[in-house]
């Protein structure tokens, strides 16, 4: 297990960096406040996939797709001359609706269990 967890942080090290050589190429700069804002981004993506913030199992797939819906959220604010800030807040609306409809189909299938049906 210890081998495990070790190798499961060395690729997330070297993926960050990787991701890190990337934006700075992009970028033609480092700053230290490079990535911030993109902590919601990527929850949001996550959950919007299909995994639960509050424990359980999620795919790949459906984080992938989760980022897709978000990507294509920005670029439609993009393409229409939306005001930047409106980005953030509508991910941000995203998120809570994608947590109370996960609470609302635990809440409902937990009814189902407890009826026998």
């Amino acid at each position: 297990m210890e081998r495990r967890l070790s190798l499961v942080y060395l690729l997330s090290g070297i993926t960050a960096s990787l991701a890190a050589i990337v934006y700075v190429s992009h970028n033609g700069q480092a700053k230290a406040d490079a990535g911030t804002g993109y902590e919601l981004r990527a929850i949001t993506a996550v959950v919007l996939g299909g995994t639960s913030i509050f424990g359980g199992r999620g795919g790949i797939l459906g984080t992938l797709l989760g980022l897709w819906a978000i990507v294509v959220l920005q670029q439609g604010l993009l393409l229409s001359d939306g005001p930047a800030e409106l980005a953030g807040i509508l991910v941000g609306v995203l998120l809570i609706v994608a947590i109370a409809a996960n609470q609302l189909v635990t809440k409902l299938a937990a009814r189902r269990d407890s009826k026998g049906v």
